[in-house]
């Protein structure tokens, strides 16, 4: 089996042709041939004003995140699991990878320079990272948030996190825009019991500027400090957590 390439195209809404700003229309890259294949489970892709980040999984616990600034094409950021095989990068062979968490279920934005993952192992939990550019960069843990402890028979079977479109600027003829710091992130939880004979899932709503808070108190940390919060010290005061009552499909 051959390697894959993945090609993300830089175009503008009006006119579907190549953004005049774009250095280099097409960013690629390659999924090299191995034995787990080469083809796509999961993708998506979020823009956050200069920067643009895509979430990719051939495979069962085989998550990457990579990070581009699209203005110039040039790769800030490479994530993947350390069991994993690593990407074969055309634009930066040699990029420093970084490692994500155990059991990484979904990726967003908090702002340009700052993300977050969420991982369903042991009780779940929420992940904030931050970095630079130029390139090459690296991500900085920063804190881990715990959700809810669980009871001995009990999962998490998934861990998903959506929120609106980012905004460069305010729209043409607006007076004013939403700030980026009161974006409204809302995480989807589902629960299983090891018998399978309980299902419960929730929703849990954050406020951006409560996430962002936790880079300014811990972003001066010596970098091999590591801060994992209990949900009791972050989550009452700053989530809403609510039954799910329907099924739903959240758009990108």
């Amino acid at each position: 089996m051959s390697q894959r390439t993945v090609r993300i195209h830089i175009r503008t809404i009006t006119t579907n042709q190549p953004h005049p700003n774009a250095r280099s229309p097409v960013i690629q890259f390659q999924i090299p041939a191995s034995a787990a294949g080469n083809s796509i489970r999961t993708a998506f892709i979020q823009i956050a004003n200069d920067v643009i980040g895509m979430f990719i999984s051939i495979g069962p616990g085989m998550p990457r995140i990579l990070v581009w600034t699209w203005m110039d094409g040039s790769l800030l950021i490479v994530s993947t699991r350390p069991s994993t095989l690593r990407l074969e990068l055309t634009l930066e062979q040699d990029h420093h990878n970084d490692d994500l968490p155990l059991d990484t279920w979904d990726f967003s934005f908090l702002s340009p320079r700052a993300y977050i993952l969420t991982s369903s192992a042991d009780q779940g939990s929420i992940h904030i990272f931050t970095f630079e550019s130029p390139a090459p960069s690296s991500s900085t843990h920063i804190v881990t948030l715990l959700l809810p402890e669980l009871e001995d028979h009990v999962i998490v079977q998934y861990l998903t996190t959506h929120t609106g479109p980012f905004q460069a600027r305010c729209p043409p003829n607006k007076p004013f825009t939403t700030s980026p710091k009161s974006r409204i992130h809302v995480m989807s939880i589902q629960y299983d019991s090891i018998d399978h004979h309980a299902h419960p899932s929730y929703c849990f709503f954050i406020h951006n500027h409560a996430l962002l808070e936790y880079i300014s108190t811990y972003s001066f940390r010596n970098e091999y400090d590591m801060f994992t919060i209990p949900w009791e010290n972050w989550g009452p005061r700053n989530t809403r957590f609510l039954a799910r009552q329907v099924p739903f499909h959240w758009l990108r």
